[in-house]
């Protein structure tokens, strides 16, 4: 299962030394998680955090397996829907599903 797909960042949790597994709510192919790569990393961080949206490169060899994922930011960040209360509170719920 190979996809590229604009996703929102739900949750981020370390796993081992310097990768991440992710939450992400994709647009076509809904909510998965994948194991990212050097996500602990300084770089990477930012854009780690709940709400924010990037552009997935995803791989897993079936789909019920962990897959794993290269990202790309895009846009702002989180910090843009901190001014929209409605904006923030689909994002609070989007990550508590």
């Amino acid at each position: 299962m190979d996809f590229t797909d604009d996703a929102f960042v739900l949750s981020a949790r370390a796993h081992g030394d310097t990768g991440v597994v992710v939450e992400l709510l994709t647009e076509g192919h809904g909510r998965r998680a994948a194991y990212v790569a050097g996500g602990a990393s300084r770089r990477m961080k930012p854009f780690l955090q709940a709400g924010a949206r990037v552009t997935a490169d995803y791989r897993a060899r079936t789909s019920d397996h962990l897959g794993s994922a290269r990202l790309e930011p895009v846009g702002e960040g989180p910090s843009a829907l901190f001014d929209d209360p409605l904006a923030l509170t689909g994002l609070a719920a989007a990550a508590a599903v």
